[in-house]
């Protein structure tokens, strides 16, 4: 999947709910409140199964009731690809 231009990734991030966008624009971060580690910790499992499914690999951090995830470009931007996996999380929560 092609990088995105800057502008791209600004205005994917403004429409992605809460998501931060590095400053160097390849990176998104997002913090999420499960309320409970089991609630997480189904929430992190699902994550991940939607990365093996879009061959995404996000970062992520299970810590108590927070998931914090972590979408890094594997090029010199991110793409739309990495847009559209950060949706589908949103969807997830």
């Amino acid at each position: 999947m092609p990088a995105l231009s800057r502008q791209e990734t600004e205005k994917l991030a403004k429409d992605s709910g809460d998501w931060m966008l590095s400053s160097e624009n390849i990176s998104l971060t997002k913090r999420f409140d499960l309320g409970s580690f089991n609630a997480a910790l189904e929430f992190f499992n699902e994550i991940g199964r939607l990365a093996l499914e879009q061959k995404i690999f996000p970062d992520l951090n299970l810590r108590e009731h927070i998931v914090e995830v972590k979408l890094d470009a594997a090029g010199p931007s991110l793409s739309r690809s990495d847009f559209s996996l950060a949706e589908k999380i949103n969807r997830l929560f």
